[in-house]
């Protein structure tokens, strides 16, 4: 009788060690556990977490309010952290898990940047001068605040605008020049009506101009609109207020100049308050974060 001999090749033979080591060496749970804090003030934060693992799978879930959290993991590998929320700034992080066959905690903290209501973004000369038109820096910086709102989706902005300077005060002055002129050629015709004539009519003070600056705010509040009209939902997100101008740019009264002396007759003792402004230098276009709701609103 012949007794046939079974020979397995060596490749064969590893592969099925190959198979049954890696069933034999399955990846353990890992417990990642820290807590998340801001970056600036270093107090807890609560915010929103989506965990996606090596393989792709992804889950959510949010910090305490003391900022701890607690993950499980059971993948080896990369994994990424995503903070986000109304209340901070997007930011990803990730960190790597190690392969093992047991069970393993991972102390592992983050510091993210909480979002607060009135934090400045930017202070700048936003506009040219009296004008609506964006300089290049006011352009630049509505770009940074669009990218941001682009990347934070749940992210609302305050922008402010101011005029350069006072404009009323020149045109109110201008308009009291000219009817102090005219009440001059007034008395003076006055003076020389006959006796039993009729005097002229006495001239009308004009009306308050309307400042121009008025316009002027509306028609940057537009221009600014323009440059982020493609941000998603940016009706809702980014709110418009109007500053008041700064005391350094508001008008001063020059002081009346005296009636001249001597024969003839003198002019009036009072003239039109002149206005004066200093060199604008303040910022005309601000921004801020604007209203942060509470978690899960």
């Amino acid at each position: 009788m012949i007794i046939a001999r079974i020979v397995r090749p060596a490749a064969l033979i590893a592969a099925t060690f190959a198979v049954f080591g890696t069933a034999a060496a399955q990846q353990a749970v890992t417990r990642i556990e820290g807590k998340v804090t801001d970056e600036v003030t270093g107090a807890p934060v609560e915010c929103k977490m989506y965990v996606y693992t090596p393989s792709g799978k992804k889950t959510s879930q949010k910090s305490g309010t003391d900022g701890t959290y607690l993950v499980l993991i059971n993948e080896a590998g990369d994994c990424k952290f995503v903070f986000a929320g109304y209340n901070v700034y997007r930011k990803e992080e990730t960190l790597n898990v190690p392969p093992n066959t047991q069970f393993k905690d991972i102390k592992k903290d983050f510091k993210v940047r909480a979002l607060k209501e009135g934090t400045p973004i930017f202070s700048v000369r936003g506009f040219d001068r009296n004008s609506a038109n964006l300089t290049a820096q006011g352009r630049k910086e509505l770009e940074g605040v669009a990218e941001q709102l682009r990347v934070n989706q749940e992210m609302n902005v305050l922008i402010s605008v101011v005029a350069d300077e006072d404009q009323l005060g020149p045109v109110r002055a201008q308009a009291a020049a000219e009817h102090a002129k005219a009440m001059d050629a007034w008395k003076k015709a006055v003076k020389k009506t006959k006796k039993g004539a009729t005097p002229p009519d006495e001239p009308v003070a004009p009306a308050d101009p309307v400042d121009p600056n008025v316009q002027l705010l509306k028609d940057r509040i537009n221009a600014v609109k323009n440059a982020l009209s493609a941000v998603k939902n940016v009706d809702v997100r980014v709110k418009y207020a109007e500053m008041v101008l700064p005391s350094t740019q508001q008008p001063t009264a020059a002081a009346p100049v005296a009636p001249k002396k001597g024969k003839g007759k003198g002019k009036s003792a009072e003239t039109p308050a002149q206005t004066q402004a200093a060199a604008s230098s303040h910022a005309t276009l601000v921004a801020s974060v604007g209203k942060v709701k509470q978690l899960f609103d």
